[in-house]
């Protein structure tokens, strides 16, 4: 477990990561605990719960009541308030906001508040993996555009203009080539979330000028076995069948790699700390029935695509 100390003699200095607008989220997923030495445990993992430990006469559970109501709904000021009615100084519970913001455990919701516009995500695509990650979308803080026609140009044109920070392209086999090729033009960074015979696809997470396209996989794929366009055109709009279980695995894992995206763009804003890169980066995350094992399998530029004409956004994934 890791222990931290937040007494009277640690000051808050402007080198701590907590700003007078800042509005502290406590991770939701790791409860306050008192333990019965007068220390406080955030998390129960074995391995990464943090304990804290502060020298003062104030009750430890009050002090796990202010941790607790860290909902990212108020800012440090009115935390610091709060703190001080049951005798906390306000140097004491800065720092402690600084180590928890430096761990992660406590992160900044200026996104879900007036200071900062909600990230945009469009999904495009219609079967099971669309409708989950559609509706599982607007909970990682994020606005959910959803078209389920992807075959009519009238949705693709639609699709495009969304202005989204992230394209997600679910379910069907193989998106009409219109579709991926627009994305890289107007540099739409996208993620295809599909399944392929008992396995779930996803990846490759596509950064325009920055990764490889999919065009660049159907040139792979073409030299390794020249009849792959004819059986492509079969495939395309095609929707496979999965297993509910597969259909849950994928889904896990994509809405992980998006939360990656989004954390990434909060750290480019200077939003949250920066996260490592997602997997899916030029890559396709391969989850196979029966035992759901994991396989990744990278994607270089291919040297005949486009796509290496294309300038890479001003900020992009990789940047983390």
């Amino acid at each position: 477990m890791l222990t931290s100390r937040a007494t009277t003699n640690q000051v808050y200095t402007e080198s701590t990561p907590v700003g007078k607008q800042t509005y502290p989220l406590l991770d939701p997923a790791l409860p306050v605990l008192v333990r019965p030495s007068s220390q406080i445990q955030v998390g129960w993992d074995p391995d990464s719960a943090l304990i804290l430990d502060f020298e003062t006469s104030i009750p430890t559970e009050a002090l796990a009541n202010v941790l607790r109501k860290l909902d990212g709904h108020v800012d440090v000021d009115t935390v610091v308030e709060r703190s001080q009615r049951i005798g906390l100084a306000p140097d004491v519970i800065r720092h402690l906001l600084g180590v928890l913001y430096e761990r992660g455990i406590v992160t900044d919701a200026r996104p879900h508040n007036e200071s900062a516009a909600a990230p945009s995500i469009c999904v495009i695509g219609r079967g099971p993996l669309t409708d989950a990650i559609a509706a599982a979308v607007p909970r990682l803080g994020a606005k959910a555009h959803r078209y389920t026609t992807p075959e009519h140009m009238r949705t693709q044109n639609h699709a495009l203009d969304t202005g989204s920070d992230l394209t997600i392209l679910a379910d069907l086999a193989l998106f009409p080539p219109r579709i991926t090729d627009a994305l890289i033009q107007r540099r739409i960074a996208h993620l295809v979330v599909r399944t392929r015979d008992n396995r779930g696809l996803v990846g490759p997470l596509v950064v325009p000028g920055v990764t490889s396209c999919l065009r660049c996989a159907d040139h792979f794929r073409t030299d390794n076995d020249p009849e792959w366009p004819y059986l492509a055109s079969q495939l395309t709009s095609s929707i496979p069948t999965a297993t509910p279980t597969l259909v849950h695995a994928t889904v896990g894992y994509a809405l992980g790699q998006i939360e990656l995206v989004l954390a990434a763009r909060r750290a480019a804003g200077g939003i949250g700390p920066s996260s490592p890169p997602p997997e899916t980066l030029g890559a396709t995350v391969e989850i196979s029935a029966p035992d759901y094992s994991i396989t990744t399998r990278h994607w270089p530029r291919h040297p005949q695509c486009h796509c290496w004409n294309i300038v890479p956004p001003v900020t992009s994934v990789d940047d983390t």
